[in-house]
């Protein structure tokens, strides 16, 4: 089953954690947890926002999408990590965290004939 964390709780979790962060209920989109940064008074994490095409920089990017829209072209999906900071603003009230359940439970929902 899917939880909801609170920051402490986040930091606990490995890499390849499936999340969405954001003030509460307010969640950004799904990412994928790459490692934890912490330091004396801040935190953070890297992430992966699969909900990208991979490019070489964002002109590539959005001619990539532009091709996929046009002609079904299909690109693997962005698996460069970002960083987020508690000291950047970004709100890290909650975290909604998906267990590997959930995962195959979408996957089995949309693969039904």
């Amino acid at each position: 089953m899917a939880r909801v964390m609170t920051p402490e709780q986040f930091q606990q979790c490995p890499e390849g954690t499936v999340f969405a962060y954001g003030e509460r209920w307010c969640f950004s989109s799904l990412m994928v947890l790459e490692s934890h940064i912490t330091g004396d008074g801040y935190w953070g994490f890297w992430a992966v926002n699969p909900m990208w095409v991979q490019a070489q920089d964002s002109g590539q990017a959005f001619d990539r999408l532009e091709e996929m829209l046009e002609t079904g072209t299909s690109y693997p999906v962005e698996d460069a990590a970002s960083k987020f900071m508690s000291y950047d603003g970004d709100k890290m009230e909650a975290f909604f965290v998906f267990e590997q359940a959930d995962i195959e439970a979408l996957v089995a929902t949309f693969n039904r004939k």
